[in-house]
């Protein structure tokens, strides 16, 4: 029985600059030591059992189509235990949480989510809360995904009326202020 460690975050810019990734694994491997987890040997980082997807945005590739994620299912066997920090960490698409985690459960791979103990796929009321997160990160997902759209759409409209913006005087002591008071 191994254990394997998931995480992701959606930009390059968030997987190069350190945002959230290392928090992700950092949080995951204090859950797994205070569990009695052993981790695996297989990784795509420096650390085993960890798989990461910097810059892999889980609303538009699945599970499946990450290259961490693609590893995680490989390794995943029977008996095995998933850890992420958050359903949103593996799925933003219902449909693909629904297809994987009915494999896992038929399989008998067990998923703990770090944020949310209380998610388990052993109950009814389990799944249930289960796939209700899975349809809200969707769903979250897609307006996001919407107000980018917008925002593009203002952008493209509003670029030839915009100015640029006068520059901003530097103040640098209270003399200087009294002054620019006076001037006024």
């Amino acid at each position: 029985m191994s254990t394997w460690i998931y995480a992701r975050v959606s930009t390059l810019d968030q997987y190069v600059n350190g945002y959230s990734i290392d928090q992700q694994v950092r949080v995951c491997l204090e859950y797994a030591r205070n569990n009695d987890y052993l981790l695996g040997l297989e990784t795509n980082c420096d650390l085993p059992g960890v798989f990461i997807d910097g810059g892999k945005s889980a609303f538009k590739k699945r599970l499946c189509q990450r290259p961490g994620g693609l590893l995680l299912l490989g390794n995943a066997k029977p008996g095995d235990v998933i850890i992420a920090l958050a359903t949103h960490r593996l799925f933003r698409q219902f449909n693909d949480m629904v297809a994987v985690m009915d494999q896992w459960v038929q399989n008998g791979v067990t998923v703990k989510f770090v944020d949310y103990p209380t998610l388990n796929t052993d109950t009814a009321n389990g799944k249930a809360m289960l796939y209700m997160m899975a349809v809200m990160a969707q769903l979250r997902s897609e307006l996001i995904s919407a107000r980018v759209k917008e925002s593009r759409v203002i952008a493209k409209t509003e670029a030839p009326q915009r100015q640029k913006p006068k520059p901003v005087e530097v103040v640098s002591s209270t003399k200087d202020i009294g002054a620019i008071l006076q001037q006024m």
